[in-house]
């Protein structure tokens, strides 16, 4: 799964994203939404996915870039809360599956969930 959505991240062309089981849009404009979490969790309970933050779903289901203010600051509060107990009971990401990438100008937070093992289930 992971280097499926490397891939997709590699050569970025949001055109070739649509939103479904491994892969999630959010605008995240003044801070996280409340459904970050729960995303993060199905992914992790299943085949896991790819969360783009700073990514606007449009009416016809295309994507634009839409960017988040301060992305460092965005991807240490993600930090900070990913391995708050209450707001997730396991953190099982790496340094490398959480990145800032700047397209056209524009900062994303591209987190990728990996599937959690059997033992960390459900998460």
């Amino acid at each position: 799964m992971k280097n499926k959505m490397g891939d997709l991240l590699k050569d970025f062309n949001i055109d070739s994203f649509r939103e479904g089981n491994c892969f999630e849009a959010k605008l995240a404009k003044g801070g996280f939404p409340n459904s970050l979490w729960e995303t993060y969790s199905s992914f992790a309970n299943t085949d896991g996915g790819l969360i783009l933050l700073g990514v606007k779903e449009n009416r016809d289901h295309t994507f634009s870039i839409e960017g988040i203010e301060n992305p460092e600051h965005m991807e240490k509060l993600f930090w900070d809360n990913v391995n708050n107990k209450n707001v997730v009971n396991i953190n099982i990401l790496s340094n490398s599956n959480v990145e800032i990438k700047e397209i056209n100008g524009k900062h994303i937070l591209s987190i990728t969930v990996p599937r959690a093992d059997r033992i960390y289930r459900p998460l």
